[in-house]
């Protein structure tokens, strides 16, 4: 029922309605105001993004000018037609993805030199990048392009040689940009998937498209002007939806690259939307309540009621959780704010004792928590400290590793699978003509000539793939060489290095043949020589000497048939005064007897049988 103009409940209600017009005016205008707020709040968001990709592309960019700039006052590119400069240049594009081609080009715009092959007669003087660096004399950024050698799409970086004149054409060393490493960058940036993030170049055309193949490059960005009018553009996407651009300068030596960031209109548009709808339904809400109270309050303005609920109250505030407003009598809303008084009452007191508990649970807890914490500090420091032993431990390691290949005599080194010098010993950066601080790090492939770098190659691919040593001989410069490749394997079994020794065998070689050679002359002699052994029959009275076949023989013709030694015939001094006892004081007159005692007599053989050899 409405209540009527000059009832109680009726000025209750217009009070309530007149206050708040104001605050629901003042509410509306917040919430126009948070809109607004959400709006400029969403384009600085895309602000902030755009200036995050864009000083991603810069970092990019800076690391390519430092790279020019280095390149170009290295000595290598002043005889641009040596392998060297081909050489540095093939290496370079090869470490990095980001370079399509890396070239030196000369004021009249022809190609010196460049890593992969340039076809005859290419001139790259009509190049934006070629005509800026010319006009501006110095670092000159290009714009979209399909390169003429690499067939990519590309954006070039030209940087003049130093030392050049300050008139006339300027040689210049170029980096020629993939695209498809942009676009990766952009694919990958950590943005929600509804974001559009573009990369253009000065004149507006798109370079790389989150999320759209590099083959839609190229065409140009619908609106665009440059620099643009404003920082934010509304633009269709891809799929022909309406979005919001912010744009931004990336950084540069020469500027020409914008980086934007696109959010969909629709979006945009329904989060300010939202957000003054839900601030109007609140303000409606609170409205719609407090009549709605304002109402329902009505009936309860009575002195007794009030006054009850008063006292009520005061107990309450002075602690007597117990006091209640009991109103029994009365209308039914009088007896209804009364109960829910006494229940309101009711439930503070019971939620002020579950507050004494609560209090006195997270007082334990509390103490718990920081028992806890200090043992985890403790276990944090005893982590400290197992770590710094462990720390310790490996350098100790390292310094025994250092010491032990230092004292190798030969040529040792650590190498990881690439071929690049982890470890290396004295012994080893002197056979190379390097210092050792200069060989480790480098390649040790590029210390080699081409056909040998070819051979370890193969031979430390063999070790990666297999996991097994290997060991093979050679020969270089007059030197034998044993080399002996051993893997060395991370926790997961892999290859993670590979330890080389290389001993220079060329004396053991020459005393193994020597060896060898005496030996075969030992064996030669030895087969030559004849020995006597075992027992010899010998006749007591001529001294004949039977052989292995039963027949006497002289005792000079055994011996000559038995070994190597050879006779000549003479007389003694006993047979000469035996034989010719006339001559015998003139042949040895003063040899005062026999030369040797007399052997005691022999045995006599036995007599031989009819029939049998003799004995």
């Amino acid at each position: 029922m409405f209540p009527r103009p000059t009832s109680l409940r009726f000025a209750l209600l217009l009070t309530v309605l007149v206050a708040l017009v104001p605050i629901l005016a003042l509410t509306l205008f917040h919430a126009a105001g948070i809109r607004r707020q959400l709006q400029e709040e969403r384009q600085a968001e895309a602000s902030r993004l755009a200036e995050q990709v864009a000083a991603s592309v810069s970092r990019y960019l800076e690391g390519t000018r430092q790279l020019l700039v280095a390149l170009s006052h290295t000595p290598a590119l002043r005889a641009p037609q040596s392998s060297a400069a081909v050489g540095l240049l093939e290496e370079l594009r090869s470490t990095s993805p980001l370079f399509a081609n890396l070239s030196l080009v000369r004021g009249d715009g022809t190609i010196a030199v460049s890593a992969l092959p340039a076809p005859a007669g290419l001139i790259l003087s009509d190049r934006s990048w070629f005509r800026r660096l010319q006009a501006n004399r110095h670092l000159g950024l290009g714009e979209y392009q399909i390169g003429r050698v690499t067939d990519k799409a590309s954006i070039t970086i030209a940087c003049p040689l130093s030392g050049q004149t300050t008139a006339g054409p300027l040689d210049c060393v170029i980096a020629a940009l993939d695209l498809q490493v942009l676009l990766q960058l952009l694919d990958e940036f950590p943005v929600p998937p509804e974001v559009d993030l573009v990369l253009l170049d000065r004149n507006g055309t798109v370079l790389s498209r989150r999320g759209v193949p590099l083959a839609t490059s190229g065409r140009p960005f619908p609106g665009w002007s440059a620099p643009p009018n404003s920082r934010a553009l509304s633009a269709l996407d891809e799929e022909g939806r309406p979005r919001i651009f912010n744009f931004t300068l990336v950084p540069s030596v020469d500027e020409g690259l914008w980086v934007g960031v696109g959010r969909l209109k629709t979006t945009v548009h329904d989060e300010a939307r939202g957000a003054f709808l839900r601030s109007f339904a609140a303000s409606v809400l609170c409205v719609t309540v407090a009549l709605f109270l304002s109402w329902r309050l009505g009936e309860h303005l009575v002195l007794r009621p009030i006054r009850r609920l008063s006292a009520a109250a005061l107990a309450l505030t002075r602690g007597r959780w117990e006091a209640r407003a009991g109103i029994a009598s009365g209308a039914a809303e009088l007896r209804e704010l009364g109960t829910a008084f006494d229940a309101m009452a009711g439930h503070l007191h019971r939620e002020l004792e579950q507050l004494k508990l609560d209090t006195a649970s997270a007082d334990h807890r509390q103490r718990h928590q920081s028992t806890e914490l200090a043992s985890t500090q403790q276990r944090l420091q005893q982590a400290i400290q197992a770590q710094q032993t462990a720390d310790t431990a490996r350098r100790q390691s390292e310094a025994t590793a250092h010491a032990f290949i230092d004292s190798i005599p030969e040529t040792a080194l650590l190498l990881d699978p690439e071929g690049l010098v982890l470890l290396a010993n004295p012994t080893s950066a002197g056979r190379l003509g390097f210092t050792l601080a200069g060989l480790v790090g480098s390649d040790i492939f590029s210390h080699m000539p081409e056909d040998l770098a070819a051979q370890r190659r193969a031979h430390l691919a063999t070790v990666v793939r297999t996991g097994r040593p290997l060991a093979f001989d050679e020969q270089r410069s007059n030197r034998s060489l044993h080399t002996q490749l051993t893997p060395v394997l991370d926790a997961s079994g892999q290859v993670s290095a590979i330890a080389a020794l290389s001993f220079d065998i060329t004396e053991r070689q020459h005393m193994e043949e020597q060896l060898r050679r005496s030996i075969a002359e030992l064996e030669r002699a030895l087969s030559e020589v004849k020995t006597l052994s075992g027992l010899l029959p010998i006749c007591a009275g001529c001294k004949k000497i039977r052989d292995d076949k039963g027949y006497w023989n002289h005792v000079e013709q055994y011996l000559r048939q038995h070994t190597q030694a050879e006779f000549s015939h003479g007389l003694c001094p006993d047979c000469i005064r035996r034989l010719y006892p006339e001559y015998a004081d003139e042949i040895c007159p003063s040899d005062p007897g026999p030369s040797a005692p007399a052997n005691p007599p022999a045995p006599t053989a036995p007599e031989s049988q009819p029939g049998q050899p003799p004995v």
